[in-house]
């Protein structure tokens, strides 16, 4: 994994241990890549839109801490798209309960349609995972419970040729991260740092849990 850039630090900070926490916060975010069984794998994504806000579950698909990028998969039709397309603010909450650590990331977010990171991104991705783009729209009422899928495809994996008319929906989300605050839960005392990207460097500070 490519090294996050470094970052600044103030007279009265903890320099090394800071960027150490730093590093790991980036290390076990690519380790929720990696690893489908990671808690990090399945964060929470928060959007803010006209008349309120919306929290929901992706997958964490892509992370690059020298571009300070995180990624999911999105069908175009979501009205979060619409609304990171308003609001590009957004935040993210992992939390592994097993280690106790929470991390929170802010930052701008972009939809990657037609380019070459949701090409790659499409082309990386399993056909199963390429079938949730052939149905019905997210949000699309239903008189019964449905997965939006024809019945056919419901039980099996689309076909190569199958799956690619669902390419026009979909769509790469990618947030360039711009802060980070890390909880370190601990029955002795719990310890949060914070860490906010400007001026080409992280600046780092411990605060309050």
């Amino acid at each position: 994994m490519s090294a996050p850039p470094r970052r600044t630090a103030g007279p009265e900070e903890a320099p090394a241990e800071l960027d150490a926490l730093l590093e790991d916060c980036w290390r076990r975010l690519q380790s929720g890549v990696a690893d489908a069984a990671s808690p990090l794998h399945t964060p929470a994504l928060a959007t803010v839109h006209g008349d309120g806000a919306s929290v929901r579950t992706v997958v964490l698909r892509r992370v690059d801490a020298a571009l300070r990028r995180l990624a999911c998969h999105t069908d175009t039709r979501s009205p979060k798209v619409d609304q990171v397309g308003t609001h590009p603010r957004v935040a993210w909450l992992f939390y592994d309960a097993a280690s106790r650590v929470q991390i929170r990331a802010e930052g701008a977010l972009a939809v990657h349609r037609d380019d070459a990171l949701a090409d790659a991104q499409w082309h990386a991705s399993r056909l199963l995972s390429r079938r949730c783009y052939l149905g019905d729209a997210p949000g699309a009422p239903s008189a019964v419970p449905t997965s939006g899928l024809d019945a056919d495809l419901a039980t099996r994996a689309p076909r190569e040729e199958e799956s690619e008319a669902g390419r026009a929906h979909f769509a790469v989300l990618a947030c360039t991260v711009d802060r980070l605050d890390r909880l370190d839960l601990d029955v002795r005392g719990h310890r949060r740092a914070q860490w906010r990207f400007d001026g080409g460097a992280w600046h780092a500070t411990w605060v309050a849990p």
